[in-house]
């Protein structure tokens, strides 16, 4: 329906008179807008809005008009011929074609088609295609993305626990160990918040830690260990069988998904090459006496790990930085 002002009389029966409700000094219509060409016009009319009301109604008063704007009224379509992936969107007709709508089918779902149908009808309001297609990618992003991402957290879960899966069989078919199991949390604190670093090497960093005893323990932080656990059920199982008095004891160990540590006894006197050369690097701060003593030390446990230990044990990197 439009509005139309003109400052002559209209005499057609398209037009229904709006007086004495506007009165602004020019005859004021009302007029069907598919009813409604431009040869209807008179010379100096004009139109002055354009409004929606419901489609095949035969109005012969204002007040009729009126009464349908005042009480709003509601769309419909007919879905019965399309598929049923396809809507069909109300078409929405405006005089002289101004911001005219055409009937057309939407590959989309009935939601779009609302969504399409609404902002169609705000007239005025700068919406166009381009942010219609912006605003439903949106849409469809914030409502797929949370589903997307938790499938990604849940398959990249499923393949490192099932790497797990065989340190955690190791450590329920032995909960009869002594060393004892702590948490990351524990070792964290343990270490001080590994603050103070007695070495590193290719497998990781060793930190010192003290025990809720107020003994001191070196923690060995292991760095590249398997993703399916190796190195550290191959550590844990042969150390825990150890027990000289010339190789360090193990403790306790760490395993939480792909953090690994391993708890061993402190030795204060740190590592033997500290002691074999001056700072010079010339000769030896050690007697004749303790050297003897300590090779005696060493030889005792190598004889051990080769004969004297549950399982035959080679030692293959046995140098001053390895022997405390």
């Amino acid at each position: 329906m439009v509005l139309v002002s003109c400052p002559i009389p209209l005499n057609s029966p398209s037009f229904i008179d709006t007086s004495p409700c506007f009165s602004s000094g020019n005859y004021s219509y009302l007029a069907p807008a598919r009813k409604t060409g431009l040869g209807d016009l008179q010379v100096g009319c004009s139109i002055v809005k354009s409004v929606l009301v419901p489609a095949g109604r035969n109005y012969t008063s204002y007040e009729e008009i009126h009464q349908d704007l005042f009480s709003g009224f509601e769309l419909y379509w007919d879905r019965a011929a399309a598929p049923a992936h396809y809507v069909y969107m109300c078409e929405i007709y405006h005089f002289l074609r101004i911001n005219h709508g055409s009937c057309r089918q939407v590959d989309a779902r009935k939601v779009r088609a609302v969504v399409v149908q609404i902002l169609y009808t705000l007239k005025g309001s700068g919406l166009d295609i381009i942010y219609l297609i912006c605003l439903l990618q949106a849409a469809k992003a914030s409502i797929g993305a949370p589903f997307m991402i938790a499938l990604l957290i849940y398959t990249w879960r499923r393949r490192h626990l099932s790497a797990y899966d065989k340190v955690e069989d190791f450590l329920k078919n032995h909960n009869n160990l002594m060393p004892i199991r702590y948490s990351c949390s524990e070792i964290k604190k343990m270490t001080g918040g590994f603050k103070e670093m007695l070495g590193k090497g290719g497998f990781g960093a060793v930190y010192k830690g003290k025990l809720r005893s107020g003994h001191f323990a070196a923690v060995k932080m292991l760095l590249n260990s398997k993703g399916n656990g190796e190195d550290f059920i191959s550590e844990v199982a042969t150390i825990e069988r150890i027990h000289h008095v010339n190789v360090v004891q193990l403790i306790g160990f760490c395993v939480e998904g792909c953090k690994r540590a391993l708890v061993y006894e402190f030795m204060p006197n740190g590592s033997l090459d500290k002691y074999l050369l001056s700072q010079e690097g010339l000769t030896s701060t050690m007697s004749w006496e303790e050297m003897f003593r300590i090779s005696v030390g060493v030889a005792r446990g190598i004889q051990y790990l080769h004969q004297g230990c549950d399982m035959q044990i080679l030692h293959f990197d046995i140098k001053p930085h390895n022997i405390l």
